[in-house]
């Protein structure tokens, strides 16, 4: 009788768990993760997707952007365009595209 097959995974390093779980604890987390893998996008987009306040987008990003609430994990996303005022596209980081494909 064969084994029942096991996922295989990519990371030796526990700690990316641990940032994989932190991750999925959001749903808001995962669907900016998720939506920033298919494009850069602003605060506006995901405000108008969410139909929430910008404040509630600027909250999530400002955590993906700076590791968690205590800037304990790698950030996943960055400022793509951190000259502007207004109008600033977000992507991923490439630890961010890691996470994403376990998502």
């Amino acid at each position: 009788m064969a084994e029942p097959s096991l996922p295989v995974y990519e990371w030796d390093d526990p700690e990316k768990y641990e940032l994989l779980a932190w991750v999925k604890a959001s749903d808001r987390r995962v669907d900016v993760l998720t939506t920033l893998s298919e494009a850069p996008k602003n605060t506006n987009d995901f405000a108008d997707s969410w139909g929430v306040e910008l404040e509630t987008v600027r909250y999530h990003l400002k955590q993906l952007q700076h590791g968690g609430p205590n800037g304990e994990l790698p950030a996943l996303v960055r400022v793509l365009t951190p000259d502007r005022q207004q109008y600033r596209l977000y992507g991923l980081t490439r630890t961010g595209v890691d996470v994403v494909k376990f998502l």
